[in-house]
């Protein structure tokens, strides 16, 4: 069974718009015809009408191109459910105000049980800063998070798309494992000695691990 990617707007608009004189905008728009052209097959892809209200505005002639393309695309349902789960998702502190329309994106995705939300959207969407927030919201509300990632990111998941940098700091890091025979132990004791060694300071943090209950009976005083 595919797996469900929910298209937001900004993937639409990176997808159709010209080429970018910004190096960073160009190379958004090729990793998204990448991921468009060789992965969007292997996907049930979907957006919603909130996607077409969107991709409906500005420039009248790039705006037929980006209806263009979301003609031939399913439209999920948006529900009473999806607009309660949006309202949490502002009422209770991920998104701010006037994110509405993020916070529905995101409630779309969630109530129709998509596993992916793709969006070049960073600011409220593809935020790490902001997904434990939302991923608690929804699960509080009894739904299953989803995972919300970036074109980029995606052709990394499926280890399409390969960073010729990433690659090299993978050989080195094998190299290095290779010499103990991946052994954890012995790399952990070689990484310590080193530590030592180095003469660097060291700072300590504590573990965010919780306790188990046999360890909070053993950790109250007597």
């Amino acid at each position: 069974m595919k797996r469900k990617v929910y298209i937001e707007t900004s993937v639409i608009s990176y997808l159709t718009a010209r080429i970018s004189r910004d190096l960073i905008v160009a190379g958004h728009q090729r990793i998204t015809q990448e991921w468009w052209a060789t992965r969007r097959e292997a996907f049930d892809v979907s957006v919603s009408q909130a996607v077409c209200e969107e991709a409906s505005a500005g420039d009248p002639e790039a705006a037929q191109e980006r209806l263009a393309v979301l003609a031939a695309l399913p439209v999920l349902d948006i529900s009473e459910e999806a607009v309660a789960l949006a309202k949490d998702l502002i009422r209770s502190g991920p998104l701010p105000e006037r994110a509405e329309v993020d916070a529905l994106h995101i409630a779309i995705a969630v109530t129709n049980q998509v596993d992916y939300l793709l969006t070049w959207n960073c600011r409220h969407l593809a935020n790490a800063a902001l997904r434990h927030q939302i991923d608690h919201v929804c699960r509080e509300k009894g739904y299953e998070p989803i995972i919300i990632c970036t074109p980029e990111e995606f052709l990394r998941i499926d280890m399409v798309w390969q960073d010729p940098i990433v690659e090299e700091v993978r050989k080195a890091r094998d190299a290095y494992a290779k010499q103990f025979n991946y052994d954890l132990d012995a790399i952990y004791h070689d990484l310590k000695a080193k530590e030592r060694q180095s003469g660097r300071r060291v700072v300590p943090c504590p573990s965010k691990r919780e306790k188990t209950p046999d360890q909070q009976v053993a950790a109250k005083p007597a």
